[in-house]
């Protein structure tokens, strides 16, 4: 898998939320250099781990902001920010067992994030909720 790298078309114009979505993809960098190199032990134990607390980071700070301003469809957004944990949180499972798909679990964190992004983040962005 080629370099993961933030692209600046998915910014939303605000600093706190686009620097949190910039970390996150340095996240998947860091898991797929990782993989990369063959330390599928540091991928699997340290990588995995700091990705999933910063996920949950991002999101709790996410939809507070959503909150704060107001936002109409927040609850339908949370559901979206739901699923995709529990998404991850199987491929998290896998890594248990020892079975740990890191292409398709980075495939699926790039894909999933970049078109959450463009899609469900520029409807609050659009809606005078971010600034």
């Amino acid at each position: 898998m080629e370099k993961i790298l933030w692209d600046d078309l998915l910014s939303l114009d605000n600093e706190l939320i686009d620097s949190q979505h910039k970390q996150l993809f340095l996240l998947f960098e860091k898991l797929r250099a990782s993989v990369q190199s063959c330390d599928l032990n540091f991928a699997a134990s340290k990588c995995v781990t700091e990705l999933v607390k910063y996920i949950d980071t991002h999101f709790s700070e996410e939809e507070e902001l959503m909150l704060r301003l107001g936002y109409p469809d927040i609850e339908k957004h949370k559901l979206l920010h739901k699923k995709f944990v529990q998404e991850v949180e199987g491929y998290v499972s896998s890594c248990s067992f020892g079975d740990i798909p890191y292409a398709e679990m980075l495939e699926f964190l790039v894909k999933w994030l970049t078109g959450h992004i463009m899609v469900e983040d520029r409807k609050y962005a659009s809606a005078g909720a971010v600034g």
